[in-house]
């Protein structure tokens, strides 16, 4: 009798003493069998007709003796390695509705895991699901958040290689392309055509220089393709062009806008020409990106220095307030920074209040979780103040923190515990820079 007979008739003779498993598939379908044995990237079910080897990527769910057991991904000792980390169960969830051609609801299971991540694969892949339910402006808006979180990453370049051939930007979607992740492979469905922007040449450039100010390079993209193709002899939107593209790693198309911009600039005098020429080669030359995980913006400040400038103005009946303010120190840790903070006071009617102050100061920062790097921030100052007596003030210092790779941009509330001003609360808008490298 052979294996296959055997466990046929063993099943059917002894039915309560053995027991049945069952695979279930992110297409849909269940395998009802007994587990043979199970890998990190397979598992091995004897059906009646045979065995299967089913890929680890293709299960949604593995239950064993009518009990679920550890879910593709989990961290069971019997079903992946150690360290392998594996999608959760509603990222699995998103992923099936996906696969099965369900993009709306793709989207809506995605929007709570995405929205509040920094994670630059996860951002990437909910704009594919969005570019697949035909919502390109939302999309790209994902994508320039994948870009600004982990612009090498492998999965950020494949998804991005996917929406920028739905609008048609072949030449940079090739460039980008990379292998499709595990849960694609093979059967990753093909995005539609999405709508490109349209419009006035006014229009378009106000947009895509807008995105451009803004780091939004994965928006400006396509803005930009479309000026070109509308309008291919005004040389402007080619440098553009040529910029956005570069910031995405698209360096061979970035290469042919410059060649265009040489073409078109005519009047351009000797020393740009040769500039942009060199440029030109420099791109041509450039080796595709590299993976290089990105720390997170929040993770990379330790050991660093900062300079910081802000400005804030106050108008009273009587006066009109105006207060510099500067620090320089260092970050202690990812969180905590110390410096010296120097200060100027001037629109006091009463002079006394008028000049510098001078002091020491901390910062807190902690991360908000939201899309945006929003830090929520905690500062303290102790310093010596202009005004008639009591000169030492404590101020307190909340506020909010946009994170940039080489700075932030900060809005604070200082509120005068002690001192001249005690009791006064002025709001200011700042920017600190980064330098220095960061402690390994």
């Amino acid at each position: 009798m052979t294996r296959k007979l055997f466990i046929t008739a063993l099943l059917a003779a002894f039915p309560g003493t053995l027991s049945a498993d069952t695979l279930y598939l992110i297409n849909g379908q269940k395998l009802t069998g007994t587990v043979t044995s199970e890998s990190r990237d397979s598992v091995t079910i004897e059906l009646s007709d045979g065995s299967k080897s089913i890929p680890r990527d293709e299960i949604r769910r593995v239950a064993k003796d009518n009990k679920p057991a550890a879910k593709s991904g989990s961290n069971a000792k019997s079903s992946s390695a150690p360290g392998t980390k594996r999608a959760p169960a509603p990222l699995e969830k998103a992923r099936a509705l996906v696969l099965s051609g369900h993009y709306s609801d793709a989207v809506a299971a995605y929007n709570p895991l995405a929205r509040g991540s920094q994670d630059g694969a996860l951002a990437a892949e909910y704009a594919f699901a969005l570019a697949l339910d035909g919502q390109s402006d939302l999309a790209l808006a994902h994508l320039d958040r994948a870009f600004l979180a982990d612009a090498s990453n492998p999965e950020v370049l494949f998804y991005a290689s996917a929406v920028f051939s739905a609008l048609g930007m072949d030449e940079a979607a090739r460039e980008l392309s990379r292998p499709a992740p595990a849960w694609l492979a093979g059967k990753a469905p093909e995005l539609p055509a999405l709508e490109r922007p349209s419009g006035e040449y006014k229009e378009l450039i106000s947009a895509a220089n807008l995105f451009i100010s803004q780091r939004r390079f994965a928006s400006a993209a396509p803005h930009f393709a479309a000026i070109v193709k509308a309008y291919p002899d005004a040389q402007l939107p080619w440098a553009g062009y040529a910029i956005v593209l570069e910031k995405l790693g698209a360096f061979k198309a970035a290469a042919k806008a410059v060649e265009q911009d040489l073409k078109l600039g005519k009047k351009d005098d000797t020393a740009t020409v040769n500039l942009l020429t060199a440029h030109k080669t420099e791109l041509e030359a450039r080796p595709p990106v590299t993976y290089d995980p990105a720390p997170k913006l929040n993770e990379m400040l330790k050991g660093r220095y900062m300079a910081f400038l802000g400005l804030s103005y106050n108008h009273t009946e009587t006066d009109g307030i105006l207060n510099l303010q500067s620090r320089v120190g260092k970050f202690l840790t990812n969180r905590i920074d110390v410096g010296a903070s120097l200060g100027l006071t001037s629109g006091y009617n009463d002079s006394n209040y008028n000049g510098l102050s001078f002091g020491v100061s901390g910062r807190y920062s902690k991360p908000l979780p939201v899309s945006m790097p929003l830090n929520l921030t905690a500062g303290a100052r102790l310093e010596y103040q202009p005004g008639p007596d009591n000169n030492f003030a404590i101020v307190l210092s909340p506020g909010l923190s946009y994170v940039l790779a080489d700075g932030a941009l900060d809005l604070y509330l200082d509120f005068s515990l002690t001192g001249p001003l005690k009791g006064s609360q002025t709001l200011s808008l700042g920017y600190t820079v980064y330098f220095g490298g960061a402690a390994k």
